[in-house]
């Protein structure tokens, strides 16, 4: 879990929800609003909150404080 921590510092940076990727996702998953959603290994929540702009209540957990954290942040901000 260790390499987690230090993974999650900079993880963003780098990292980003491809939309396209998002896209085919939300399709396969037919997603509807009234369901929810859960992302295991979210990391910091790039997936978690893209597929949730297109519907249903998303949540998403991480092992990684530094990761879960991040993700809070950014649901937070959106």
């Amino acid at each position: 879990m260790a390499v987690y921590e230090q993974i999650g510092k900079g993880y963003d940076l780098t990292r980003h929800a491809d939309p396209e990727i998002a896209k085919q996702l939300a399709d396969y998953l037919q997603l509807k609003s009234d369901c929810l959603y859960l992302d295991v290994a979210c990391g910091t929540g790039n997936y978690t909150l893209a597929l949730a702009k297109y519907d249903g209540v998303w949540h998403g957990v991480d092992q990684s404080k530094q990761m879960i954290d991040a993700a809070k942040n950014k649901s937070n901000a959106d």
